[in-house]
């Protein structure tokens, strides 16, 4: 499973379409990027009998309903 997030981290560098750019995707797609990996180490932990046998569709769908979503409340500074 380990290989698998990594080999999906991999597969997100934008190397891959552009020798000269960086190695590691940036920190504002941290949130797409997880989801990848997520998928993969899902899908590995199937194929290794460690997890419940799902179709993919559904494994995306608890990614989804169980990823983190941040929501931040408005900030508002006072004075004391």
């Amino acid at each position: 499973m380990l290989m698998a997030a990594s080999n999906a981290l991999a597969g997100c560098s934008p190397m891959l379409k552009i020798p000269s750019h960086d190695l590691l995707p940036s920190i504002d797609a941290i949130q797409d990027i997880s989801k990848v990996i997520a998928l993969h180490v899902g899908l590995a932990a199937i194929q290794e009998g460690v997890a419940p046998c799902i179709d993919e569709a559904a494994l995306q769908k608890a990614i989804e309903a169980h990823i983190w979503k941040p929501e931040y409340r408005d900030y508002r500074r006072i004075t004391f």
